[in-house]
């Protein structure tokens, strides 16, 4: 008898973790569509550039060698986004679904190595500039420089877009998983849910777009390479705060990082087929996007 009630409540047990897993998986496999559906028209921008360098041939050296560069950074972004989506879904399923902490809990016995008053002082300050306070401001500035002075109203638009929607996704994608913070943190009246890290999350999405801008201005190459590593460091500074202080789990911090990059990257392509001319007679990527996103939002809820 005892043998059978405990089979029974063995069963209970892992028909209640299944009924958890589903939801998680069911919104992973819809961010991986999502994905997919990128990295498609990406493809097809690529095979787009590809068909314009051969039709090219020698005739214009200087037309040919631009849209090969073209063709290739969309390449390099059509492999790092697959990167970077498998690596999500490796972490949704290893860290959140199957709650396999060993990685976070070694990265944490590692960084107890160098922490010290002095650099929890430095990285609580530092920490500051990849919240809500901080960016929401930066966004509204960012947005009203480029309406008031730049007279671009498209621009100041993209980058509201940018920013709202990063807010939004990042809000859902929490609500759904809700994965608990660490505990013991070294910050004072943290809250949320901590999968994926929201500070990681917005400061590689907001300096990605102060990169992306840098990349499309007259600046001499020489500044934009600094630029770009400026930038880059200051948000891997801002992430690296948050597992040092205790108030993400390093798993929180790549996953914020890797679904910056695959967001912008569907952000910046949608806006780029917005704003391209001659193209208002098409909206079939567009509408499918949004169709999928906003089917991954109605999947939250």
């Amino acid at each position: 008898m005892t043998a059978v009630l405990k089979y029974k409540v063995k069963k209970e047990r892992e028909n209640l973790i299944s009924s958890r897993e589903v939801p998680g998986e069911s919104i992973a496999c819809i961010a991986i569509l999502v994905g997919v559906h990128l990295l498609l028209y990406q493809f097809h921008e690529f095979k787009n550039c590809l068909y314009k360098l051969l039709e090219m041939g020698d005739e214009n050296v200087e037309s040919a060698e631009k849209v090969k560069g073209i063709s290739l950074r969309v390449l390099l972004v059509l492999g790092v986004s697959a990167i970077f989506l498998l690596v999500l879904f490796v972490l949704t399923h290893e860290v959140v679904i199957e709650n396999e902490t060993s990685y976070d809990e070694a990265v944490f016995r590692f960084v107890d190595r160098f922490r010290s008053p002095g650099l929890t002082a430095v990285l609580t300050f530092l920490t500051f500039f990849g919240s809500v306070n901080f960016l929401l401001p930066a966004y509204i500035l960012l947005s009203l420089y480029f309406i008031l002075f730049k007279k671009n109203n498209a621009r100041s638009f993209n980058i509201a877009a940018i920013g709202l929607s990063s807010g939004v996704l990042l809000r859902v994608v929490k609500s759904i998983f809700q994965r608990h913070r660490p505990q013991h943190p070294l910050l004072a009246n943290v809250t949320g849910f901590s999968f994926p890290s929201g500070h990681s999350f917005s400061s590689f999405t907001f300096v990605g777009v102060l990169i992306y801008m840098l990349w499309n201005s007259n600046a001499r190459l020489g500044w934009k390479y600094a630029g770009t590593t400026l930038l880059f460091i200051t948000a891997a500074i801002i992430a690296f705060s948050r597992v040092y202080l205790q108030v993400h789990y390093a798993s929180d911090v790549v996953a914020g990082f890797c679904m910056s990059f695959v967001w912008l990257s569907l952000c910046i392509f949608i806006l780029q087929r917005l704003n391209k001319p001659g193209s208002g007679n098409s909206r079939l990527p567009e509408t499918m996007l949004v169709g999928a996103i906003v089917a991954f939002i109605n999947a939250a809820f």
